[in-house]
């Protein structure tokens, strides 16, 4: 699925007196965990470019969001700013991703646990997230000029943690009761030697030392895969209506399904 994720333009700010003590990894994360608690929403545009095994894609979007787990992203033509591409939704149990041109979309529900995600949909809890990332502060000689923070995270190795493995379900169509079952059947798991792991993800975030508001935010996993966004005109005052969180398929819209199935674990001598 989603998101995202991404490299920001950096925000100049005042630069840190020559004798302040050097912040840790954790005081900057606290800083920012404090600053999503006292929003009551923010806007901003974005800049996404994804690059995979050296191809790369570039986005432009706006970005609304209201706390706890409300999102709304609608990237859009840049020549034609009024014409949406792409609408990604996040309404607190649901996450839809719908693309007007195909005339499709997808659906995945989250669950109750993750319903406040300091990144809705793919991050995790700011209670947690020092339990379950390494936190580190990256040297950075040119944004620490401008009093921007790099902060990286890193999922910390967990034992026993099931591998997650996504199915796509298509909804059937009134007019083909059937599609669902046919689906369903072409879907059967078939006997197959070990599962690949999943990807180790890593975060790299820039962080206005003045504001405490993310800037640029990279993301990379194993796979190759390099996302990074770009947040411009950030407004941390804005009020985004509840109506802009909601997402109702037109009609005649194709909607897939997405669930995370537990993948089996490989047993010993599967190779042999």
């Amino acid at each position: 699925m989603m998101m995202s994720i991404v490299a920001l333009c950096l925000v100049a700010a005042a630069a840190p007196q020559p004798d302040q003590e050097p912040m840790t990894a954790l005081q900057v994360f606290e800083k920012t965990q404090k600053l999503y608690a006292s929003l009551e929403g923010f806007t901003a545009e974005i800049h996404e470019e994804t690059i995979v095994r050296a191809q790369s894609e570039k986005a432009v979007a706006r970005l609304y969001f209201k706390p706890p787990a409300l999102l709304r992203i609608e990237y859009y033509d840049e020549k034609d700013p009024s014409n949406v591409t792409q609408l990604l939704v996040i309404d607190g149990k649901q996450a839809w991703s719908y693309t007007p041109f195909f005339n499709q979309a997808t659906r995945k529900k989250i669950p109750e646990s993750r319903a406040k995600e300091w990144l809705p949909g793919v991050g995790t809890f700011f209670e947690t997230l020092p339990e379950l990332y390494d936190l580190s502060l990256i040297h950075d000689e040119i944004t620490e000029k401008k009093n921007i923070h790099r902060l990286q995270i890193k999922r910390k190795p967990m034992e026993n943690e099931p591998q997650m493995q996504e199915q796509t379900e298509r909804e059937p169509k009134e007019s083909e009761p059937q599609a669902q079952e046919q689906e369903q059947t072409e879907r059967e798991p078939k006997e197959s030697g070990p599962q690949p792991q999943a990807p180790s993800e890593l975060f790299d975030i820039w962080i206005d030392g003045k504001t405490w508001l993310p800037v640029q935010i990279s993301y990379s996993n194993s796979a190759g895969i390099v996302t990074v966004i770009q947040l411009k005109k950030v407004d941390i005052k804005a009020k985004p209506k509840e109506s802009l969180f909601q997402f109702v398929p037109p009609p005649g819209v194709e909607i897939f399904t997405l669930r995370d199935e537990i993948l089996p674990e490989a047993e010993d001598g599967a190779d042999e």
